[in-house]
């Protein structure tokens, strides 16, 4: 089923999630973690938008 159309306000806010395929792990060490956000403050501030707050997902422990 494929996902509906998001209603885009000028100056709404967005949640948005991003996962791995089949909800893997998108993280593996720490420099994984660095290397995201920091492409996700340049593409934040290329675009115009304002991150408020993310939350990265710790991978389990086994």
């Amino acid at each position: 089923m494929p996902r509906r159309v998001r209603l885009l306000l000028p100056r709404m806010s967005l949640h948005l999630i991003q996962r791995g395929n089949n909800r893997s792990v998108c993280f593996y060490n720490d420099e994984g973690y660095q290397f995201y956000l920091e492409h996700l403050a340049h593409q934040a501030q290329k675009h115009g938008c304002a991150v408020h707050a993310w939350c990265l997902r710790c991978r389990p422990h086994f």
